[in-house]
């Protein structure tokens, strides 16, 4: 079943936290970002989520419609929005099985076949979701399958937690090494460390910005604050961009990219991509000495490498 539309008339009952798009992701659940709205008591009892329960991304990107997670919290009381769906499995399925057999329908495409597209936006659909039909073994089997699939899980999200610990030191690193000076503490961002000179970013690099005219780039990216360049729909758990995107600039493996209005903001591109026009591309030209490139956040300043 769809959750609860969220309506400035639905004003009865007590604030009741509840789930949405942005808080389903691919095998979690987010409950850093958790907006509340009323709910009766009779609507808490009906859209109240219980243990096992398996919410769907109802309406979202193409790609990702019908990602899917399981609600695993018996201790609060959380309820969903219409902009997911709920599975609660009955006696012959194991929702830690189901829970697999989703994943891998919405990352092969199975979900997004079956929804229905309004512009940028496609719907799973209830009724659509409930006639699909999947295989389903016999219940010790579904049990045997999920305990192999949820181990390897886990071993991804220890392998991610240590990449997450890799990169908070790499900051620390790169605090340490590159602004060791006290940037951005009491130190303008032009001043260099002895040896340092100011060069025109014209020297050392070049702009490679390109559209996107012929539409081969499809994975469209967002130059994160500190995350680097991620995919748009990840970031930002639902579709943003438009659905034209022949005007959008190509970013290639190499060149480093900063969008026009956030130039605080730069990343490095490991693979090809696109992202929206105001999104800026450099490759850089070799050089034998160290170089640093300063982004700064105030308008008067001039972007320039520390080279």
């Amino acid at each position: 079943m769809s959750g609860r539309q969220r309506s400035p008339h639905l004003t009865s009952g007590p604030p009741t936290p509840y789930l949405r798009v942005a808080n389903v992701l691919d095998g979690r659940i987010n409950y850093t970002d958790v907006n509340s709205m009323p709910f009766t008591s009779s609507e808490v009892e009906k859209y109240r989520l219980v243990p096992g329960d398996i919410l769907l991304n109802e309406g979202q990107s193409v790609n990702l419609v019908g990602r899917a997670a399981m609600f695993e919290d018996p201790e609060n009381t959380y309820c969903f929005q219409n902009t997911l769906i709920r599975y609660r499995a009955g006696d012959s399925v194991d929702p830690d099985f189901a829970l697999q057999l989703f994943r891998f329908s919405q990352r092969e495409g199975i979900f997004s076949k079956i929804a229905v597209r309004t512009n940028s936006i496609a719907h799973l659909g209830v009724s659509r979701f409930s006639e699909l039909e999947l295989r389903f073994p016999p219940l010790p089997e579904q049990r045997k399958i999920a305990e192999i699939l949820r181990t390897w899980d886990d071993a991804i999200e220890r392998v991610d937690s240590k990449r997450r610990q890799s990169l908070q030191r790499r900051t620390g690193l790169v605090q340490t090494l590159i602004f060791r000076h006290g940037w951005p503490h009491g130190v303008i961002w032009h001043q260099t460390a002895p040896g340092w000179d100011i060069r025109p970013i014209g020297k050392v690099a070049s702009d490679v910005s390109s559209r996107n005219a012929d539409l081969k780039a499809t994975d469209v990216l967002t130059c994160s604050k500190h995350r680097g360049f991620v995919r748009s729909a990840d970031y930002f758990a639902r579709t943003v961009h438009s659905a034209d995107l022949s005007n959008y600039k190509i970013i290639r493996r190499g060149q480093f990219g900063f969008p026009s209005n956030h130039i605080d903001r730069s990343a490095k591109r490991c693979g090809c991509g696109c992202g929206k026009p105001d999104l800026h591309s450099v490759r850089v030209r070799p050089v034998t000495s160290r170089c640093r490139f300063c982004l700064p956040s105030s308008k008067d300043a001039r972007l320039r490498p520390h080279v």
